[in-house]
């Protein structure tokens, strides 16, 4: 059952990512990218260390598209914390990127950003979630490296994947 304040995040959450998607380049729809969307719910784990203690995440996913369309690095923003950003590291081989390339070919992107938004959300009674912890986690979310991202982006769909506890 979902608490009055994590009622209060989910909705300025949604808030922010309908404003992000409306004043971008171009958005994507989900189905143009499904296998990629599964690759990434089933090889970037959330790191158990983050869910024991209570940490949401809100954070990009970049894409970054060189000036010849081919994807020259994938990265995390930094709002996303270090455990996260090392569970990337570990699982960026495995994602489906094939719809992503035919994205990228089809609409001609080159010297862009294709900025893929994810969430992590604890579906947990004993993690109270504050406004506090929820404007850290928006804070740097369009930033990289410390600074904010200057290039065209195309954005696709948000993904928001709900963390539930371990039962032993």
């Amino acid at each position: 059952m979902e608490t009055k304040v994590q009622g209060a995040i989910r909705h300025i959450f949604l808030t922010i990512l309908t404003l992000t998607i409306a004043f971008s380049l171009q958005t994507a729809k989900a189905q143009d990218y499904k296998l990629f969307t599964k690759s990434i719910f089933k090889n970037l784990k959330y790191p158990s260390e983050l869910s024991d203690n209570c940490v949401v995440t809100y954070t990009n996913l970049l894409l970054q598209v060189s000036n010849k369309g081919k994807i020259t690095t994938i990265r995390l923003s930094d709002s996303a914390p270090e455990l996260l950003k090392r569970a990337l590291a570990a699982a960026r081989s495995s994602f489906t990127l094939k719809e992503i390339e035919k994205l990228i070919h089809d609409k001609k992107l080159k010297s862009c950003g294709i900025v893929f938004p994810l969430a992590y959300l604890l579906n947990s009674d004993r993690c109270p979630h504050g406004f506090d912890t929820f404007n850290d986690m928006i804070k740097y979310y369009h930033y990289y490296d410390g600074e904010p991202y200057k290039g065209l982006t195309y954005n696709l769909e948000p993904m928001i994947i709900t963390v539930y506890d371990n039962i032993n």
